[in-house]
């Protein structure tokens, strides 16, 4: 029996998808999941040293940067290491300070994080980022973000950073950086600012390895530019040349005109002996 291109269709699709299951499955998991996955486990101290090297690789999100101290935070209690745990713990209670730890924690380490939600409470609160940008912009032109943070809370992070992504494309996204201050702003380049598209623009508060301790997003749409046509050139006018004096009929007139008076004054004066025969005789 020969099967029908529906039948086909569908049994190459169900494989398609169990091959894409079984990459995924077979793909190498990352530091940071390979630290949960011990820590699951109830491999404590194991886990610890994988959290930390996934910080030092950089790039997390604020959720697993909280989770990653608060457990290794805690494994440092349970070997008393009470000012590393202390240390880890302000930066969670920064961050998050309504996170709570594991039960598995113990008590020392609840103890200490108690503490270290108190001195972070007492620095400032929680550790926020805010973002100002425009709403609507114009296609390939420059515009301005503008990234704040409690003045308190700038010597804690090392930078802040923006990304801007566009939404509609897979083109590449522009980031960029800048030492920590209360106020940081950002000029995003004109190149970044495609037309009829939406940016997705975020800033964070950076660790010393680009981990994100906090962040603000905002949505920027980007209009298409309008081409304002320049006028007709008028066409060109041409100069006329102012003649010169002796460029007109005058100087010939006038001259004509001496030339006779002068004659008529010439025979005026003659006597009438010098007049030549035949010649009238003027009056």
């Amino acid at each position: 029996m020969v099967a029908s291109p529906g039948v086909t269709a569908l049994g190459s699709s169900v494989a398609w998808a169990q091959g894409d299951n079984d990459s995924k499955t077979n793909a190498p998991k990352g530091t940071l999941a390979q630290a949960a996955e011990l820590w699951e486990r109830a491999m404590l101290t194991e886990s610890a040293p994988l959290y930390e090297k996934a910080l030092k690789e950089g790039g997390l999100f604020p959720a697993d940067v909280v989770l990653a101290y608060a457990r290794i935070g805690t494994v440092q209690a349970l070997l008393k290491k009470k000012e590393a745990a202390l240390s880890s713990f302000r930066v969670a209670a920064v961050i998050n300070p309504a996170f709570e730890l594991p039960s598995e924690s113990g008590k020392l380490a609840k103890d200490l994080y108690e503490k270290a939600r108190k001195e972070a409470a007492a620095q400032g609160g929680k550790l926020e980022v805010s973002i100002q940008a425009p709403e609507w912009v114009d296609a390939n032109q420059t515009f301005q973000v503008t990234a704040k943070i409690e003045e308190a809370f700038a010597p804690v992070v090392e930078k802040i950073g923006i990304e801007v992504k566009d939404t509609m494309t897979k083109s590449k996204e522009w980031k960029s950086d800048q030492p920590s201050t209360s106020t940081v702003a950002f000029d995003v380049p004109a190149r970044y600012v495609p037309g009829s598209t939406t940016l997705l623009v975020r800033v964070s508060a950076l660790d010393q390895y680009g981990n994100r301790w906090a962040m603000r997003e905002a949505r920027v749409k980007v209009r298409e530019s309008k081409v304002v046509e320049a006028p007709p050139e008028a066409p060109p006018v041409e100069e006329k040349k102012s003649k010169g004096f002796f460029s007109t009929p005058w100087p010939y007139t006038i001259g004509g005109v001496v030339l006779i008076g002068a004659g008529v004054l010439f025979f005026a004066m003659r006597s009438p002996s010098e007049v030549p025969v035949g010649a009238p005789v003027w009056r």
